[in-house]
């Protein structure tokens, strides 16, 4: 059941991100078939990562309500780590996605961005990218 879910999560995702970003930027069809490559690229490894940091920062919390300082501190650890690499995958496929952009289309990105960092949906890893 939940991994039909995670499949259509992603279904879902990559169908209406695309089409944002393609409008956002005015991508051409073939700048837009390019990005979507980059970004099923992506797709895994950035979910992956993301189930990962979330369970070890539930781990985490868990240690705190238990007061145990040793395991909280040893979380606080492995979720610095987890969430590097978290936005060093995210860095990367920005990186990637720039480097089809025109400079109009790469200032219009870095806006798009700063507003994906605030959208509410994606709240949940902005704190991995301050």
């Amino acid at each position: 059941m939940t991994r039909i879910f995670l499949v259509l999560v992603v279904m879902v995702s990559s169908m209406f991100g695309d089409a944002r970003l393609k409008e956002a930027l005015g991508l051409s069809m073939d700048q837009a078939r390019v990005v979507d490559e980059i970004q099923k690229k992506y797709q895994k490894p950035y979910i992956a990562k993301r189930g990962e940091l979330t369970n070890n920062e539930r781990w985490m919390r868990a240690a705190a309500m238990k007061n145990d300082s040793k395991k909280v501190a040893e979380q606080e650890a492995i979720v610095k780590k987890l969430a590097a690499e978290f936005k060093a995958i995210q860095m990367e496929e920005d990186a990637e996605i720039r480097k089809v952009l025109n400079a109009e289309q790469n200032n219009k990105f870095d806006d798009y961005i700063k507003l994906r960092q605030k959208m509410k949906g994606s709240s949940r890893d902005a704190r991995y990218f301050n």
